[in-house]
């Protein structure tokens, strides 16, 4: 057996790259263990929280772009700080569910490695920062193709709920 082999492959991968791999595996895992436990959770409870989710999202996206236009004013830092307190406690419910559809990227991981000392997929990446202001400091340009591709994961997921139920009746 060589080296590579029990190394898991990663020999030639270091730094962020390793991080993105492993987070990888750790999504897998997370959507494995979820489909375990959530078996129960109709695709009717899965596109209500969704619905919810996305509300929510969307206001996130909001306060982000009104914050690189107009700069993190008290009322955007509040309204921030109110998203990033919502995506902390919703998030991990239908993080197994979404990761499935997005597209992840070294950028993000990179972001919430300068924003928040720690890696994190694009969703993640949008409240990272502890602050408004911090997130917009650490702004590595890629703000608005990383709202493209959680928008494009959240529609691919709602795409399939819809099949679900289509196919259940």
């Amino acid at each position: 057996m060589d080296v590579s082999a029990r190394s898991g492959g990663l020999s030639g991968v270091t730094g962020v790259g390793r991080t993105v791999l492993n987070r990888i595996r750790i999504a897998i895992k997370d959507i494995r263990d979820r489909e375990e436990q959530d078996l129960s959770l109709s695709p009717q409870a899965r596109q209500a929280h969704l619905l919810e989710f996305y509300e929510k999202y969307e206001e996130t996206v909001e306060v982000l772009v009104d914050g690189a236009q107009f700069g993190p004013t008290p009322e955007l830092e509040k309204r921030y700080a109110g998203m990033k307190a919502y995506m902390a406690e919703s998030y991990p419910a239908i993080r197994p569910y979404v990761l499935a559809y997005v597209r992840l990227s070294l950028e993000d991981e990179e972001f919430g490695l300068k924003a928040a000392g720690k890696g994190c997929d694009p969703f993640e990446a949008l409240t990272a920062a502890p602050d408004l202001a911090t997130f917009l400091q650490y702004d590595d340009g890629h703000m608005i193709a990383r709202i493209m591709r959680t928008r494009e994961a959240l529609t691919l997921y709602s795409d399939h709920l819809r099949y679900l139920l289509a196919r259940s009746e």
